[in-house]
């Protein structure tokens, strides 16, 4: 009996938590093969049941399929799945196949913590909570970005390479709390390799607005101008944009090349955000992707990008 109190207060606390997020909560139910889902949530607008993963042990695939095609098989899509573990590599697939939303107990717990002081108590409860399903304490991320960043080094062939970036920068756009996680988007007179929407409004999220698109570029030269300009010129109605340019940008300071055009698209109402293999491989020794991200949109604002 006391068991099943305590799960219930996690289980609130893990609403109010999604709600202070700006998650809507209502109501609702799932049954897969005996998981029941209690509770729904609106996520960039569509709404789906929310799944809590209940022990440490990493969520398979096999269960990511079952959900994803029980919400197909009732003319839906998507759910989103919260776990006190991170996602595996192997994962990575079958959430853009299932437009599946992946959360942690730790973004739930850093997103609160940056919200301010008096959210502080519940986030610590929560990391309470996950450290007793957990039992080890703790986890992270770091050497799932190291395996993805080898698999983007190792891939061999421009369709091998362009997959497994794509991989990367989905994996990256769900660490960064984006809705609907989309790969190779076509649009009208477009194509987006990854693009994600954001309902956060503190911070820099207000200014970065949404969508979010990530454009994926494994090149080993230095991207150029030219290829900033094409994506500061796509039609896509998203005001930021990512540029993945493993190697990096060209340009000695911010009057030549890519930085340049970089800061034309800024003056245009347009942010470019270069991020590089450097800033992943950051990530794979411990830094909070919000934190690159935060570096990156400084940086432009500033007219000092690297």
């Amino acid at each position: 009996m006391g068991e099943e109190i305590e799960r219930k207060n996690h289980f609130k606390n893990i609403l109010y938590a999604l709600q202070e997020l700006n998650i809507a909560v209502t109501g609702g139910t799932l049954s897969v093969s005996g998981y029941s889902a209690n509770a729904t949530v609106a996520v960039g607008g569509v709404s789906m049941p929310l799944i809590e993963w209940p022990t440490g042990s990493s969520i398979s695939n096999d269960f990511i399929i079952k959900i994803g095609e029980k919400r197909k098989s009732e003319g839906e899509e998507g759910a989103l799945f919260l776990s006190p573990t991170p996602y595996s590599i192997g994962n990575i697939e079958y959430f853009l196949q299932y437009k599946i939303t992946y959360l942690t107990h730790d973004d739930l717990i850093q997103g609160l913590r940056d919200r301010g002081e008096e959210l502080l108590e519940l986030a610590d409860d929560i990391e309470r909570e996950k450290n007793d399903i957990l039992e080890s304490g703790s986890y992270s991320k770091a050497d799932i970005y190291g395996k993805l960043i080898e698999k983007v080094d190792s891939s061999k062939g421009k369709v091998s390479k362009k997959k497994s970036l794509e991989e990367l920068v989905a994996a990256f756009a769900q660490d960064l709390n984006l809705r609907c996680v989309e790969v190779n988007k076509r649009t009208p007179s477009s194509e987006i390799d990854v693009r994600g929407n954001s309902d956060r409004s503190r911070g820099i999220w207000k200014a970065l607005g949404t969508p979010i698109i990530f454009e994926a570029k494994n090149w080993e030269d230095p991207a150029s101008a030219d290829q900033i300009r094409n994506l500061a010129q796509k039609a896509t109605g998203a005001k930021t944009r990512f540029m993945i340019a493993w190697s990096g940008i060209t340009g000695k300071d911010e009057l030549k090349g890519a930085r340049l055009e970089i800061i034309k698209a800024k003056e245009r109402g347009t942010f470019i955000l270069v991020l590089t293999k450097e800033d992943f491989e950051k990530i794979a020794s411990g830094v909070w992707p919000e934190t690159i991200v935060e570096h990156r949109y400084y940086a432009l604002i500033y007219d000092k990008i690297e």
